[in-house]
């Protein structure tokens, strides 16, 4: 009976052993689990949420919510739902849970109420772009068709609610931005209304970072400067460029500095005082303040018209050239100088984007510009004539972190740029 029994255990422990082994495609499975990162659970709030209150699963809905929120903190995709919900419950009081679960922000302890003055109209521009992106299918199939879904889903629970007659005019304005997500209401929140209220301080707020030079910039260039008419006997030069300046979505303003050198291909005429010099000598340059506007981005790539301003020069004599009477080396100076207008094209490519506290773009391209001046070179060689230049740029773009809602290129990094959008 002894050697029953043990062999019974025996076997039974071999079972077990060979029962409690994980089988090949468990271990795959097991080994490829993945956490959701933040497009991913937004995507599949977004995808669940109509659903579920449509098929009326309360208690499930409420799940996903809390999961979001727990998760990720309090973001777009899931504010609308959360103050349509305060609204229809007449809870509703200018505020938002103050969830400390954010990436790469420097996170404040913030009452409710200030969590929502501070950030409302963050998530009010993030959902508008929402809308515009899906709007003109920025996105891959499937995500564009259930962002589109779930917009609708919030317009409807907006119409249903601003039938109501007890709403405040806050709760008006925002079911109405639901119903219809575009910045052309913004200006309303300046009715006296609104006075007092968190949302017209969050607004005031925007419209100040909204108009202000919200990031920097800088940009070299290294190209060529070839001039026209009269003004070609001085031939093809260099031109090495810097300027510096900032942006406000899609238009920039900067100051810069030009130089050109190497000498002229001819030899020209110029007279200091009553004598008369020929020279092939050349140094010139320009100093102007210039503008950048937007006119077509797509994916990482943008073209902007470029005009601009300033004061051009150049260098005819150098001053150490001839000897003169009393046996030194310095001889007469010549400067030709001109008033500078310019316009032209510009493409830039956008290669890298890094985050810090502060959001860096940095880009390459080539600027195209045709130059309009006069020369008056009074005595001498005619120098009539425009110029044309063409560089070869590179440059970057910052903005601070906390004012990326306003930032003009992170709707661009989207499903076929360098970065995905962050929802």
């Amino acid at each position: 009976m002894k050697s029953i029994l043990t062999t019974l255990i025996l076997a039974l422990s071999i079972s077990n052993s060979t029962i409690a082994q994980v089988s090949e495609k468990d271990i795959t499975q097991m080994m490829s689990q993945t956490v959701p990162d933040r497009s991913q659970i937004s995507y599949n709030t977004a995808k669940q949420l109509p659903r579920l209150y449509r098929e009326g699963k309360q208690d499930t809905l409420k799940a996903v919510v809390d999961y979001y929120l727990k998760t990720l903190g309090m973001g777009f995709t899931i504010t609308p739902y959360l103050i349509i919900e305060k609204i229809n419950k007449r809870s509703f009081n200018e505020d938002l849970p103050n969830f400390a679960v954010i990436d790469t922000y420097t996170y404040h302890k913030l009452s409710y109420g200030e969590y929502y003055e501070e950030n409302i109209f963050k998530y009010i521009e993030w959902y508008r772009h929402l809308a515009d992106m899906v709007k003109r299918d920025k996105y891959d199939l499937e995500i564009n068709d259930t962002y589109e879904a779930y917009i609708i889903f919030i317009r409807n629970l907006a119409k249903e609610q601003i039938k109501k007659a007890y709403l405040s005019p806050v709760e008006k304005f925002l079911l109405q931005f639901y119903i219809n997500p575009t910045d052309s209401l913004y200006s309303t929140l300046n009715e006296p209304q609104y006075y007092g209220t968190r949302l017209q301080k969050a607004y005031k707020a925007y419209y100040k970072v909204s108009t202000s030079l919200t990031g920097m910039h800088s940009q070299f260039s290294l190209g060529i400067w070839k001039p026209n008419g009269n003004l070609s006997i001085l031939g093809m030069h260099p031109d090495v460029g810097f300027s510096i300046g900032g942006r406000v979505n899609k238009l920039s303003f900067d100051a810069g500095m030009n130089i050109r050198f190497v000498y002229s291909d001819k030899d020209y005429i110029v007279r200091v005082d009553t004598t008369y010099y020929n020279t092939n000598y050349f140094f010139g340059g320009n100093i102007g303040i210039n503008a950048t506007y937007e006119l077509y981005r797509k994916k990482a790539h943008e073209f902007d018209i470029i005009g601009g301003f300033g004061y051009d020069g150049m260098d005819a004599l150098p001053g150490n050239n001839n000897n003169n009477s009393n046996g030194q080396t310095k001889g007469p100076t010549k400067s030709i100088n001109s008033a500078n207008a310019n316009i032209g094209l510009e493409y830039k490519l956008y290669v890298n984007k890094k985050t810090t506290t502060r959001q860096f773009f940095n880009y390459i391209g080539c600027a195209l510009k045709y130059n309009y001046m006069h020369y008056d070179n009074a005595g001498g060689t005619n120098l009539d004539g425009n110029a044309i230049s063409f560089s070869l740029i590179y440059g970057a773009y910052s903005c601070k972190i906390h004012n990326i809602y306003n930032d003009p290129f992170k709707y661009y990094w989207n499903k076929e740029g360098n970065n995905k959008v962050s929802f």
